[in-house]
């Protein structure tokens, strides 16, 4: 009978009953015809369900983009008439305008679903952030949720409130809990991160490896753009202005991540509650395209104006 290790599961950190549910569901022949992985952003949702497909198709590799019975499916923008996963806008250099996924998606899917399979007894198929999915692409759906005939299908989201009913109500759901500080450090140790280095971000992480790694990857740019050691809390009206200027030049991403990082900052040292809300519309002004350096310079500027009230 199918163990952990035999269905893969031995090398995904924490999820310690996920990993015994389905490995059980695998070994009494009881898979489900739908499955909801819900959780946070980073957690581990989408490596367990490429797992647990790796398993069901008993493949020998993890890597299954080439197994002619498996089907990823995720959010593309249009980009001059093409549809464009987020990997495939980043090596094109261009935003990743307003990612859903489209029926043109969803047909391409019940296509696939409606073949026989070719190497393993069943297909599979993960929809990766599923709720991205509109309405009119989640009617297609739902018949092939309801009778996906010889293939599992794995929803993955981590925004289950605007998943729609009609889908939730077709799945098995299992949640996906955030890692303890412990395991978020095996899950960063075996990429080969040093964590020592970025320990700041552990706590900005909040159990979750992927928010982590991101974090890091955004301090990294940071730090190469930044003339010098860049502070959070810039202290003259000079201070800002640098700060502002340096900040507009990074990439949009790094930007909004960056008054994420902000408003945390703000959050856990308890100082200028009106800070929070600045910070909070200066991110709304960025994605609405405000030119970079005017947000910049008004927010930094309106720290030292709370500092000078304080």
């Amino acid at each position: 009978m199918p163990t952990i290790k035999d269905t893969k599961f031995e090398t995904l950190i924490g999820h310690d009953k996920i990993k015994t549910s389905l490995t059980k569901v695998i070994e009494q022949e009881l898979v489900a015809p739908a499955y909801l992985f819900v959780g946070r952003d980073g957690v581990g949702k989408t490596l367990t369900a490429q797992l647990f497909a790796q398993s069901l198709l008993r493949a020998t590799s993890s890597n299954l983009i080439n197994h002619p019975d498996y089907l990823e499916v995720e959010p593309t923008t249009l980009h001059e008439g093409q549809m464009l996963t987020e990997k495939e806008v980043q090596d094109k250099g261009v935003e990743f305008k307003n990612p859903v996924i489209r029926v043109e998606q969803v047909r391409n899917l019940m296509s696939f679903i409606g073949k026989a399979p070719i190497k393993s007894e069943r297909k599979v198929v993960i929809i990766k952030d599923v709720d991205r999915m509109p309405t009119i692409s989640a009617n297609a759906f739902l018949k092939t949720l309801e009778e996906p005939e010889r293939s599992t299908i794995i929803l993955v989201s981590s925004n289950e409130e605007v998943i729609l009913p009609t889908i939730k109500s077709r799945c098995s759901v299992l949640p996906f809990k955030p890692l303890s500080l412990k395991q978020v450090e095996l899950v960063l140790n075996s990429t080969n991160t040093d964590i020592y280095e970025y320990k700041e971000v552990l706590d900005f992480a909040d159990g979750s490896p992927g928010a982590a790694l991101k974090a890091i990857n955004h301090l990294k740019i940071i730090n190469n753009a930044f003339e010098t050691n860049y502070s959070y809390f810039p202290k003259t009206v000079w201070e800002c202005l640098h700060f502002a200027e340096q900040a507009s030049n990074l990439p949009k991403l790094t930007q909004l991540w960056l008054l994420k990082y902000l408003s945390y900052q703000f959050y856990k040292s308890k100082k200028f509650t009106s800070a929070l809300q600045n910070i909070d519309k200066a991110y709304r002004h960025l994605q609405l395209n405000v030119k970079p350096l005017l947000v910049w310079n008004v927010l930094l500027l309106s720290f030292i104006q709370n500092e000078n009230k304080a």
